[in-house]
């Protein structure tokens, strides 16, 4: 009889626990880290204007620039971008054949303050597999060449895996 209740028991507890852990009973809490925290402020006080905040993310083997955010918007809510360079080249484009070092991809991690606009295209990129929004790129501005990272601590040291997919939550 005594092992009858405790299948229940045990399964109640196992909800509890996920339920628990899921609304951060345990663990970290509610709470964000302080270097989180940081960077949410400093993205609050970024001005308002007619551009966007883009961050130069190279994926090995891929030809993804990026992300793309407005101002103020945090960088869950960004967009990962190919770059038209109909109008404008990217910020990293230099001769592919560079006798002195990489050429492509030097920026990673690099911060700019965009001027363009999106096409409406999604364009794809065969080595990634993925379809990605396309950047009409019309003029850029660095801000910053070492910006840190763009949802955790970290995330921006593998150049292999990108911090978050489009579409899925980075959460």
């Amino acid at each position: 009889m005594n092992r009858l209740f405790q299948f229940p028991r045990i399964l109640l507890l196992r909800v509890f626990l996920l339920f628990s852990m899921s609304l951060g009973v345990f663990g970290t809490g509610c709470g964000v880290s302080p270097e989180i925290q940081a960077q949410r402020d400093r993205i609050a006080q970024e001005p308002l204007g007619d551009y966007w905040v883009g961050r130069r993310f190279v994926l090995r083997g891929t030809r993804l620039w990026g992300y793309v955010r407005k101002p103020r918007e945090h960088w869950e809510k960004s967009k990962l971008v190919l770059m038209q360079e109909r109008i404008k080249t990217q910020p990293d484009r230099l001769p592919e054949l560079n006798l002195y070092g990489d050429s492509f991809g030097f920026d990673h991690n690099h911060e700019y303050h965009l001027k363009g606009f999106f096409s409406g295209e999604d364009m794809y990129d065969p080595n990634s597999n993925l379809f990605v929004p396309e950047f009409v790129l019309t003029g850029y501005e660095r801000v910053s060449s070492n910006p840190g990272f763009v949802l955790k601590p970290g995330d921006t040291e593998n150049q292999k895996r990108l911090p978050f997919l489009p579409g899925q939550s980075p959460w």
